[in-house]
């Protein structure tokens, strides 16, 4: 079970790794100053995940169920969302510029910040299954990070060209988590 449980923790940082280090996101000459605190901070939480991860003992099965399904659909988002943006990488969070386009389609029409929902089940998901009180700071830390990168990046839709369309976008997506309503079929066109 533990070998399984770290598969499917490696597979969730190896791909966010590979998209932060150049695989997906685009930096410009240097990345700014808060996406290397994001790099930093990300990399001291794995560290702390992956070390309760490998030395606790005796998971609950609940937790084992629970946090193995997390793992999968962090996965499967940050890989649908990859594809929703293959055409036109993303810059590196925390990247100052101006938004040209706007992607509302896949797990965009849910969510406006689909990565970093990936990224939170995956931390939910380590947390979750150490029963470790303590590592819950990992997800309070990550999930400010987040909320900070994505709060930088509304401002910019909001100042951009695109600023009437990504205002009516807003009203029909959930920041970084799904409004319940759109999923079961209410749902706004931003087009």
């Amino acid at each position: 079970m533990r070998l399984t449980i770290l598969t499917m923790f490696i597979l969730c940082f190896a791909s966010f790794g590979w998209a932060m280090y150049g695989g997906f996101f685009k930096v410009e000459k240097r990345v700014p100053a808060w996406g290397m605190v994001v790099r930093i901070v990300s990399t001291v939480c794995a560290f702390l995940q992956i070390i309760v991860l490998t030395t606790t003992d005796g998971f609950q099965e609940y937790a084992v169920v629970l946090s193995m399904s997390l793992y999968a659909a962090s996965l499967a988002l940050f890989w649908v969302t990859i594809f929703a943006n293959w055409r036109n990488a993303l810059h590196h969070c925390f990247t100052q510029l101006t938004p040209q386009h706007l992607v509302d389609w896949g797990p965009y029409r849910y969510v406006r910040h689909p990565f970093y929902l990936s990224y939170t089940l995956a931390w939910v998901a380590g947390s979750l299954l150490a029963s470790t009180p303590w590592l819950w700071v990992t997800v309070a830390a990550m999930g400010w990070l987040y909320w900070r990168a994505a709060s930088m990046e509304e401002k910019q839709f909001l100042n951009s060209p695109i600023a009437a369309v990504y205002d009516s976008y807003m009203k029909s997506a959930g920041f970084m988590y799904p409004r319940i309503r759109n999923l079961f079929g209410e749902h706004h066109e931003t087009r």
